[in-house]
């Protein structure tokens, strides 16, 4: 099983990373293998494995995946 979730908001998000890796700890059980974050604020998206290398945005999404042999 893999898990995403996501946030959509009208403005930036403050503190974006602390909210990202809330999210991604609250899908741990979904997914322990790997993981990572995407953001957007209406230009280039900024993708990354680390939270606090994303940049402000007004959507962004967590997975998590569960590798499977």
């Amino acid at each position: 099983m893999c898990g995403i979730a996501g946030i959509v908001a009208s403005r930036p998000i403050q503190d974006l990373p602390t909210v990202l890796t809330q999210l991604s700890r609250g899908l741990m059980h979904r997914g322990p293998d790997d993981g990572g974050f995407l953001t957007c604020a209406g230009g280039p998206f900024s993708l990354g494995r680390d939270a606090s290398a994303v940049r402000a945005g007004t959507v962004a999404l967590v997975h998590r995946r569960l590798s499977i042999v």
